[in-house]
C-alpha cells in the first residue's frame, strides 16, 4: 500500500482497484455517486455529533467520515482526470487573498 498521506498516489492505487472490480460501469457516474454518498454520511455524523439528531455521535466518527469524503475526491479527481492539488492551491490562493465578504443586508 501506498503511504496514506500521499492522497494522489492512494487515489490512483485505489482508483485502479476500482476500475478492475466494477468493469463496464462508467467510473465518472460510479465516482460521482460515491462522493454525494459519503458528503451526507459526514452530514449525518456531523448533525449527531452536534446535537442536531434523534442519535447522539462523536467527533471519531465525523474524522472517519470526512476522510472518506477526502479519499473519495482524490479518487473521483482522478477519474475525471482532474489535478486536484493544483486546483486545492489555486482556489486556497483565490479564498487567501480576496478576504471576507461583506453580508448583504437585503
Amino acid at each position: 500500500m501506498s503511504d496514506p498521506t500521499d492522497l494522489v498516489a492512494l487515489a490512483e492505487q485505489l482508483g485502479a482497484a476500482l476500475d478492475n472490480a466494477f468493469a463496464g460501469s462508467d467510473p465518472r457516474i460510479r465516482q460521482t455517486l460515491a462522493l454525494a454518498e459519503e458528503t451526507g454520511e459526514f452530514v449525518q455524523a456531523a448533525r449527531r455529533y452536534l446535537g442536531l439528531a434523534r442519535r447522539t455521535g462523536d467527533l471519531d466518527q465525523v474524522a472517519a467520515e470526512l476522510a472518506d469524503v477526502v479519499i473519495t475526491a482524490f479518487v473521483t479527481a482522478r477519474t475525471f482526470g482532474i489535478d486536484l492539488p493544483a486546483q486545492i492551491t489555486t482556489k486556497a490562493g483565490v479564498i487567501v487573498t480576496r478576504g471576507w465578504r461583506d453580508t448583504p443586508t437585503s
